[in-house]
């Protein structure tokens, strides 16, 4: 009975940390979107609009808005890797390769190709580097779950809370350091440098 309670108690406690994790990824969906919105003051579509209220958007947009959201997005999705990893969701690491090709390469491509086509820009070496557009962040993504699945691999025989931590201290002092570490672009692999301790920072909150 007692271990019947206690485990009800962790489900419940479970429950409420994935609510926290959507309304999390929910409020940085709604500051990426405003992001985007805002964009037509760089299209300058608007010119008086964009004279009165250029300064202002740029403190709101540049400096807060997709410096929030952005972290926080990839938070979430390193959160969300160690509590399906832990639910053994991710049974190998060609597992989740097959898995995030399907879920971020493949969209990227297609719809980079579709938004390449429409205005007749088409540029495959751009595509292929993981640098185009908006959609920037899917092969990014998809190298931040690769790296740290590896890490796993790697330090399978120490304890997950005390390797992470030294990863994360690792990474976001590697983020600071202006440097990039690939002579070039390769399907986005070249951004972990920048984005990787926001994934590790999301895995250790769990896994602590």
């Amino acid at each position: 009975m007692l271990s019947k309670m206690v485990q009800q108690k962790e489900a419940i406690k479970g429950r409420s940390k994935l609510f926290d994790i959507m309304i999390m990824r929910a409020v940085a969906t709604i500051m990426v979107v405003a992001f985007h919105v805002y964009g037509v003051m760089y299209a300058n579509h608007f010119p008086a609009m964009r004279e009165k209220y250029y300064s202002m958007y740029y403190v709101l947009n540049q400096c807060i808005l997709i410096n929030i959201a952005m972290p926080l997005f990839i938070f979430v999705s390193g959160y969300l890797f160690i509590y399906l990893f832990q639910k053994q969701k991710y049974p190998t690491i060609g597992f989740l390769i097959k898995n995030k090709i399907k879920r971020l390469i493949i969209p990227y491509l297609f719809f980079g190709i579709i938004m390449m086509i429409y205005p007749n820009t088409l540029d495959i070496a751009c595509l292929l580097s993981g640098t185009y557009a908006h959609l920037w962040f899917l092969p990014m993504l998809f190298w931040c779950f690769v790296l740290f699945y590896l890490l796993i691999i790697f330090f399978r025989n120490i304890c997950l809370s005390h390797w992470c931590i030294i990863v994360l201290v690792v990474s976001f002092i590697c983020s600071f350091y202006p440097y990039h570490y690939l002579p070039f672009p390769c399907m986005g692999l070249h951004y972990l440098e920048h984005w990787f301790c926001w994934f590790c920072m999301g895995g250790c909150v769990l896994c602590i």
